[in-house]
């Protein structure tokens, strides 16, 4: 069953990618949402950060490793609660060169 709410909100969107050369990649976003007053009267907070490197090791090889945290708070008449949950990934990557 899904408890999704409805209602005008505010959101936060900001990423970022910094290069290093043909070595190394580091890519990081953060998105945030804030519902102030919801219909039945309650408000949430939800967050969602992620970041991925990518290391060359040699020729095209290369390890990535990608990792994501969210968030959701919520306040309501009938209930407050939080849940948080969080992965990580670590891969094999074969850079291929674009032409």
């Amino acid at each position: 069953e899904r408890d999704y709410e409805h209602a005008f909100g505010s959101l936060l969107v900001a990423r970022g990618r910094l290069a290093l050369g043909d070595r190394a990649s580091l890519e990081a976003g953060v998105r945030a949402f804030f519902v102030p007053q919801a219909l039945d009267g309650g408000s949430e907070q939800l967050a969602i950060a992620e970041a991925a490197l990518v290391v060359r090791l040699a020729g095209p090889h290369a390890i990535a490793v990608d990792g994501l945290v969210a968030s959701r708070e919520a306040s309501y008449a009938q209930a407050v609660y939080g849940e948080r949950t969080s992965t990580l990934a670590i891969s094999y990557a074969y850079l291929v060169e674009r032409r």
